[in-house]
Formats: structure tokens, sequence, C-alpha cells
């Protein structure tokens, strides 16, 4: 049966194996305002970092996709 690392690599793993994974609980469904404020301000930094990474790599068209989400947004 394959398994999906972190990494997002695909490995074969046995049957047998699954038994040693140790079992967590489901999450929480509500969170502190502090934690979902913390998760909201890493999601954003990440999307920047990313929106500029793809900036350099195509320009015009982040450019482009950029304008229409600011606009589709009203931040224009």
């Amino acid at each position: 049966m394959p398994s999906l690392s972190v990494s997002g690599h695909v490995a074969p793993t046995d049957a047998d194996a699954i038994e040693e994974f140790d079992r967590v609980d489901a999450p929480t469904p509500t969170r502190s305002l502090e934690a979902r404020a913390a998760s909201a301000v890493e999601t954003g930094y990440w999307s920047l970092r990313a929106f500029g990474r793809e900036l350099r790599a195509h320009p015009r068209a982040t450019t482009v996709f950029g304008a229409f989400v600011l606009v589709g947004g009203g931040w224009l």
C-alpha cells in the first residue's frame, strides 16, 4: 500500500507497518483568537512570498493576475 510522505514522495508501505504509527485525536474545531490570528499572519506571509516568487518568474502574467484579484476584491 503506498503512503504519502511529507515531501510528497510516494513510497510503498506494508499494511503491518501502519499499526506502528501513533494514533492522534481529531483536531479541535475551535481555536483561540490568538491561534487564529497567528495562522492568518503566517498564511498571509507565505501567500505574499509565493506571489513575489511568481512575480519574479512570470512578471507580466502575475501582474495581470494581481490586478484581477485587486479589482475583483474591490481594493482598486
